[in-house]
């Protein structure tokens, strides 16, 4: 995200990547309510903003082009713009204070840390007026209103000049003329021609104007329906915590030393295959945390990179599989020779998913992880495990994945996941490991020339097969990409 344009502008792209990158910020429901909300409120004063000025710019069109121009009215309309250019001060900086608001510290920070820097990105109460003060400018004065406000009173000064004159003698019409010349008016029509350009330039702008504001109307819509969309996430998610919360998934365990301790043992063994196939760690080592006053409520487990810890609810620490997938989330970004969350794209995103959930999945030699508890499951209830790599899914959809789609992203996941399982029954899990582990390091980082990285991973999938297993195993391996 850049600094160069107003902080108004800035401040909507910010809100939508907190929105975007929701699972990274470990976003809470209320959170992205709030975020929601507010980035609609920001996209509404920004149309209501270009409204108001597009109103300023047609109130302004008709004073220029009555017959005499009035000064005292346009000078009405530059104080009206003044006025606009305070209210949008305000609703800039009160934005940046509901997005402080919304976030933790550490979540701010977090999501500042790839910007080019925190001042620049929310500005101060200074830094919020010159911007506000340089899109007015941009706006208002790029009309050339004062030129046309000085042209005005000029040109009606000097013709009651030449009308008064003109009653007495010709002679002093003749001098007046000459002084018109002066400013490039040579004839009475020429005055009028002047303003007329002018008008023109401004009706050219008003056109503008309106497109702009029908751009974000359509904005404001979309926002709208991804709002709904979002709505939807959060029913089912609220839906997906109760069942949590009663262990319907995963095995309840004690949340004592002993428990993870053993869980702790258990990681070391799964960090170790993970050096073996391939993955440079980091010299600290991750640990494992079991419902901490400070965990997401109603979470069933996940990976906190800054804190370089795995928090599980009780109900997850009975599922070791649970922890070797959780651990993948520090394995796999730092396999990558980019900052994967620089790079900012779900289908890369959706890749990941579906390698931490293999890799678990075949350290155990199961394709399944976090299975239904029977006597929780009601009735007609769904009692599929929380990960099947025995899915059948396809990864069709792969290239028309959107920036917002979280449940799709997901599907996708599963569908990755899959397609590396029946990988690893074509080669066999010894050689399977390295090669899939390998060709995500080989992935290139975003930038011109690269294709959507399903397309990617694909292609260094066959020829790290092919390196390692043979022609006959990469021909197995395409067959299953097809």
């Amino acid at each position: 995200m850049t600094n160069s344009g107003p902080a108004h502008s800035r401040l909507a792209p910010l809100i939508r990547k907190a929105l975007a990158t929701r699972d990274t910020l470990r976003l809470g429901p209320q959170q992205i309510g709030t975020l929601s909300s507010l980035y609609c409120s920001v996209c509404v004063a920004q149309s209501f903003a270009d409204q108001a000025l597009t109103r300023r710019e047609r109130d302004m069109a008709h004073a220029i082009g009555r017959g005499t121009i009035d000064p005292v009215a346009i000078q009405a309309l530059v104080e009206d713009a003044q006025t606009l250019r305070a209210e949008l001060e305000t609703r800039t900086a009160n934005g940046f204070e509901a997005l402080r608001s919304a976030l933790t510290g550490e979540q701010l920070s977090e999501l500042l840390a790839s910007e080019e820097g925190l001042a620049s990105v929310v500005p101060g109460s200074t830094a919020v007026k010159q911007d506000v003060d340089a899109y007015l400018d941009e706006k208002i004065k790029g009309k050339d209103v004062v030129e046309v406000e000085i042209a005005g009173k000029v040109a009606d000064r000097l013709i009651s000049w030449a009308k008064i004159f003109g009653v007495f003698v010709a002679a002093p019409v003749t001098a007046v003329m000459i002084f018109l010349s002066v400013f490039g008016i040579t004839k009475v029509s020429d005055i009028y021609a002047y303003v007329s350009d002018y008008e023109k330039k401004l009706q050219q702008t008003l056109d503008n104007a309106k497109e702009n504001a029908q751009a974000i109307e359509k904005q404001v819509v979309d926002l709208r329906n991804q709002t709904e969309t979002l709505r939807n996430q959060n029913e089912t998610l609220s839906s997906d915590v109760k069942k949590l919360k009663e262990c319907v998934y995963g095995n309840s365990a004690r949340t004592d030393e002993a428990t993870r301790s053993a869980l702790e043992n258990a990681l070391a063994g799964f960090a170790q295959h993970m050096v073996d196939v391939g993955f440079k760690p980091n010299a600290k080592p991750v640990s494992v945390v079991i419902g901490p006053d400070d965990m997401l409520p109603g979470a069933f487990a996940y990976y906190e990179s800054d804190k370089r810890r795995i928090v599980l609810s009780p109900c997850a620490a009975g599922e070791t599989g649970m922890v070797f997938r959780e651990y993948g989330h520090e394995v796999m970004p730092r396999t990558l020779r980019f900052d994967m969350d620089a790079a900012n794209d779900m289908g890369l995103n959706a890749i990941e998913t579906g390698l931490v959930s293999y890799f678990a999945c075949s350290y155990q030699n199961d394709p399944t992880l976090g299975r239904p508890r029977p006597q929780s499951t009601p009735p007609g209830a769904n009692t599929e495990p929380i990960v099947n790599l025995e899915n059948k899914r396809t990864l069709a959809d792969a290239a028309s994945l959107t920036a917002s789609d979280f449940q799709k992203m997901y599907g996708l996941g599963d569908a990755w996941g899959g397609l590396f399982w029946d990988i690893r029954k074509a080669v066999g899990r010894e050689l399977a490991d390295p090669i899939i582990l390998a060709a995500w390091h080989a992935l290139p980082p975003p930038g011109v020339g690269t294709r959507h990285y399903s397309a990617e991973m694909a292609t260094r999938l066959l020829a790290e097969v092919r390196a390692k297993a043979g022609e006959q195993k990469a021909r197995e391996v395409r067959a299953l990409l097809d």
